[in-house]
This record gives C-alpha cells, sequence and structure tokens, in this order.
C-alpha cells in the first residue's frame, strides 16, 4: 500500500472517511505508511478543526505551517473548565446572565476565555495561506472590552465569520468582526432587544460596511423572548429614537443598498417600516442595485412597540406546543407586507433571486400544532413582468419552517 500513487491514495482516503470517531481513528493508523498516505489522511482531518477553549495551547502545538495548509474551517467553542465551584458569598458579586438569571460568569472564567481565544486568533494570524477560511464562534457566554480586543491580530484570510454566543453583545461580535478585514459573509446573533442595544448596534451596523468593504452577506439570529408568554400583560417598548426612527433598521436598510451587498436575512428579530423605506421621505425612490437575497423572519413584536399578533397567544411556554395559538393582526403586518413587496420588485431590486417575509404561524398536525413561518414570497425567480412568483397570491402561498415548540 506504500506504492501507490499520490492521486490514488487520495481517492481510498475520500472514500473511507467516516463520521464515526472510532473508524477515523482506524484510518488514521495508516498515515504511518508513507509520507503519501501521511499528506492524504492529514489534509482531510485537519481540513475542519473544532476546538474547546481550554484546548488552544493543543491547537498551536499541533497546526504547524505544513498542518495549517490544509485548514479550511475552524470552529471554536467558548467553553472553560472552572477550577472550583462558585461560594454563595461570590456569586453574588459576578455578572449573571440567562433569562431567568440563573447563570454566574465568574472573572477567571472569562480571563481564560479570552486569553485562550487570543492564542487561537494570534497563531492563525501567522499562517502563511492565500485561501478563505472560514471561523466560527459558539457557546454561552464571552464579554469583550476596548483592551481586549485590541489584543486580537488582524487576520486577513478570514472570509466567513460566524459568532452565535448566547450572552454576547452583538457589538462585541461586530467588533470582533473587524478584525478580519476581508470579511464577506457575517453572521451573529442578538438575545435581547432594548432601545439601548439597539441604538448603540446602529452605531455599530453604519460603519460596518466602511470597516468591512467586502462585506457582502449579513446575517442576524435573534431568540425567542420569554416576555411574549405574558402577553397581553406585557407592554413593549418602543425602540425608535427621539424622531421617531428605528435606526437599526434604517442603518441595516443603508447597508443592503449599499452596492456589491447581496446577502440580508433576519430570523426573529424586531423590525419596522425603516427597514424598507425612509420614513422621514417617504416618497425617495428606494433601491437595492445589487442585493440577491432578501429574507426576513420577523419577531412577534415591532421595533415600534406594537404587535403583529392578537390576543393572548403566548400562553404557557415553548415546551407546551398546545399552549399557543397564533392569530395574526392583518392591520399591524400588512403595512410591512406592501413596503417589502415594492422592496423586491424589479424596479426596486434588479438582481433579486431570492425574496422571503415570513410571519410565525401555527399548523394544525394530528397530536396538536406545529410553529412554523408563514412565507410570503417564493424563491422560484422572476415572473415576464418583473415580480417574484407567488408573491401575489399571498392565500396560496403556505410554505412552512416547521419546528416544534420544544426546539
Amino acid at each position: 500500500m506504500d506504492k501507490l500513487s499520490q492521486e490514488i491514495i487520495d481517492l481510498i482516503c475520500g472514500h473511507l472517511v467516516s463520521n464515526d470517531e472510532e473508524e477515523r481513528l482506524k484510518l488514521w493508523t495508516y498515515r504511518c505508511l508513507s509520507r503519501q498516505w501521511q499528506a492524504a489522511l492529514e489534509r482531510r482531518a485537519y481540513a475542519s478543526v473544532s476546538i474547546l477553549s481550554d484546548d488552544a495551547d493543543d491547537f498551536v502545538r499541533k497546526l504547524n505551517p505544513d498542518r495549517a495548509r490544509y485548514v479550511r474551517e475552524v470552529h471554536f467553542h467558548a467553553m472553560s473548565n472552572h477550577p472550583e465551584p462558585l461560594r454563595e458569598n461570590e456569586a453574588a458579586r459576578y455578572p449573571r446572565y440567562g433569562d431567568d438569571g440563573g447563570h454566574v460568569c465568574a472573572p477567571y472564567y472569562q480571563t481564560a476565555l479570552l486569553a485562550n481565544l487570543t492564542t487561537i486568533m494570534k497563531h492563525m494570524a501567522k499562517w502563511e495561506v492565500e485561501y478563505p477560511i472560514f471561523f466560527s464562534i459558539s457557546g454561552t457566554y464571552l464579554r469583550l472590552n476596548e483592551k481586549s480586543l485590541l489584543k486580537f491580530p488582524i487576520i486577513k484570510n478570514i472570509t466567513t465569520f460566524s459568532c452565535i454566543v448566547k450572552n454576547m453583545d452583538p457589538i462585541d461580535s461586530c467588533n470582533l468582526a473587524t478584525r478580519m478585514p476581508e470579511l464577506r459573509e457575517f453572521r451573529f446573533a442578538i438575545q435581547h432587544h432594548t432601545k439601548e442595544q439597539r441604538s448603540d448596534l446602529a452605531d455599530e451596523i453604519g460603519t460596518l460596511g466602511e470597516k468591512l468593504p467586502h462585506l457582502e452577506s449579513l446575517e442576524i439570529l435573534g431568540e425567542y423572548d420569554i416576555r411574549i408568554r405574558q402577553k397581553p400583560a406585557f407592554h413593549p417598548e418602543d425602540m425608535r429614537n427621539e424622531a421617531g426612527v428605528d435606526r437599526l433598521c434604517q442603518e441595516l436598510r443603508l447597508l443592503s443598498q449599499k452596492r456589491g451587498f447581496k446577502h440580508l436575512r433576519m430570523e426573529h428579530f424586531p423590525i419596522s417600516r425603516e427597514l424598507f423605506e425612509d420614513t422621514l421621505n417617504p416618497e425617495a425612490n428606494m433601491s437595492w442595485p445589487t442585493l440577491e437575497e432578501f429574507m426576513v423572519l420577523p419577531h412577534e413584536i415591532s421595533s415600534t412597540g406594537e404587535w403583529f399578533f392578537l390576543e393572548d397567544h403566548g400562553r404557557g411556554n415553548l415546551g407546551d406546543i398546545k399552549g399557543f395559538r397564533y392569530k395574526n393582526d392583518d392591520a399591524a403586518q400588512a403595512p410591512i407586507i406592501e413596503l417589502f413587496l415594492r422592496a423586491t420588485s424589479l424596479e426596486s431590486s434588479p438582481a433579486m433571486k431570492r425574496a422571503g417575509l415570513g410571519f410565525r404561524t401555527e399548523v394544525p398536525i394530528k397530536n396538536g400544532l406545529r410553529i412554523g413561518y408563514q412565507i410570503l414570497a417564493s424563491s422560484k425567480g422572476k415572473e415576464e413582468d418583473g415580480s417574484l412568483k407567488g408573491k401575489e397570491d399571498m392565500d396560496a402561498l403556505f410554505n412552512f419552517r416547521i419546528r416544534d415548540g420544544s426546539d
């Protein structure tokens, strides 16, 4: 087997590679047969690398310059082992996070986490590679400050960045992304939607196009808000500024209208008219010259403090699927639908290939209900008149992105 050509060895390895860890370990033993087998196996083994934050030193040791040229994806999981349980009197001094504030982040956890992330990024910055790298960060808690941000190096070969950390400030995600000047695709999460947070994030989004000149795709993932269970007792906050403008949606619209920008996707995100028009000058012509994809799955609450649904649709919790009853508020949804259809028309968006606006809805099934999104525009291309297929017949198009209430 050590006499086979490199091409044959590559074919064999490609056929034998398995997702099963035990099988991969068995195959790994073949690397001692020859340099050709070692190269073929390492090319696959190091193509996608996942690291727990405590494994930063191991990552640096194993990913030498020769192996680094095989890496295409790096996944960093923001987790760290606490050296000891927090004492009750200690826990009261540390920041709490989570819907119920029941989780505690100790200083040594945060310090270790940032140190390990810095180590990994500094090592990646040394790689002399010309191909694009996908870098992702996932986890539960991560906080940055100006001092820690300056420690992160500039990494020019990262073109796709996903930062889905549950309790991370989205501004921190954006600041971290600016350390990757060649970034083309950016994905981040936002857990809480407050007026102050949206205002700060609007400032950051407003400069993102300048800081990341090659950015062409942005995806924002929101999260189910525990407060909607309390409707109608809960009164949403109006998150517009003193002039009555939702600056975050305004800045997202301006970014999506930038020439060269192609994809904007938002899920479970409070929106308003500013995403589709200039409310201070509603007669102005809106144009998205290069936008190819516009997918919007709004939050139950608009950023103006209005509900898109009627009555109590949030009894119980997500685990109690029978407790949900969604009744669309047509009067609240209709203006958004109209603006969306205008924005995705051929006149406004000549490059549009895929568009969708969807409100949460319910689908009766045999044993209860399933919660999904009612999509009001298809992705099948355009009619001869330039409109997206299926948009005009709202009642006929029910494409559901199904997910059980336990999700």
